[in-house]
């Protein structure tokens, strides 16, 4: 009855956003800084790296991922978190001119992360998500970015997580996809969701139906709204969302491929994935 009653009250056209088409490549080397106002930055981190490195990041670690990573059972979950936030300090104070260690990241009410500290009068907006052995870091200039990264399992019972996420209008649009191609639908479906939550500095305070990510609540290409929405494929078996707090005419994106080894941010060869 609570999905059914958004549904109704939505307008018809781009409640959420506009889905860009644009197809956008990922490049070799990293950046440091932004070449023109409304771009916007994604790197693809490996969380698996060695032990070198690993050691490296965790020395970067402020005390409150300290706490996160305590409570990891696993080594290997601790191990990709450690690897995942490790980068995100690198490239965020590579952007911010902060030594990343130094760098004062703060979360809001609902999780969001934010630069506290002298980085925040840098504007940087960031975000990160990672999901098995991927993750992904979205920067920007003053504009709040959301990203969000699942791991498509073979063979997955999605259909738990399809009553879990969707709407009732989500749903009815599902059973026009080809079976074959359902299962990557709903993870598709789910990361736009998460993505759209973290960009509005939300997090999970509302229910995962109430944001609707397909037509006519999603709008096509063309149909400009205020924000701006990216299906990506950071590599096999895993799907992705980016999601812009502006509209698609006002931003640029630019996709990178992160490597750990060496240090520095720019001019990295491409990784061997």
């Amino acid at each position: 009855m609570f999905v059914e009653n958004i549904s109704a009250q939505l307008p018809l056209t781009g409640q959420w956003g506009t889905l860009v088409r644009t197809p956008v490549q990922w490049e070799p080397d990293g950046m440091a800084s932004f070449t023109h106002a409304g771009e916007i930055h994604v790197f693809m981190v490996r969380a698996d790296v060695c032990a070198e490195t690993l050691d490296r990041y965790a020395s970067l670690l402020g005390p409150v991922e300290r706490t996160r990573e305590c409570r990891f059972r696993f080594d290997r979950d601790r191990s990709r978190f450690i690897a995942a936030h490790g980068a995100l300090r690198t490239i965020v104070g590579a952007y911010a001119a902060i030594p990343p260690a130094e760098l004062d990241i703060c979360y809001s009410t609902f999780g969001k992360p934010l630069l506290g500290g002298k980085g925040a009068h840098s504007r940087i907006e960031f975000n990160l998500s990672h999901a098995g052995d991927i993750a992904l870091i979205a920067l920007s200039k003053g504009l709040a970015v959301g990203v969000d990264v699942e791991r498509v399992p073979a063979g997955a019972e999605w259909a738990g997580l399809a009553d879990v996420c969707l709407s009732v209008q989500e749903k009815k649009s599902l059973e026009s996809i080809p079976a074959d191609r359902m299962g990557e639908t709903v993870y598709r479906w789910w990361t736009r969701k998460e993505a759209l939550a973290k960009a509005g500095g939300t997090g999970l305070s509302q229910p995962l139906p109430h944001y609707q990510v397909v037509p006519p609540f999603l709008a096509n290409a063309g149909k400009s709204s205020g924000r701006s929405v990216w299906d990506i494929t950071p590599c096999p078996g895993y799907v992705a969302s980016l999601v812009v707090e502006a509209p698609p005419d006002a931003v640029s994106l630019r996709m990178f491929k992160y490597q750990a080894d060496p240090a520095s941010v720019r001019n990295r060869p491409v990784p061997t994935w």
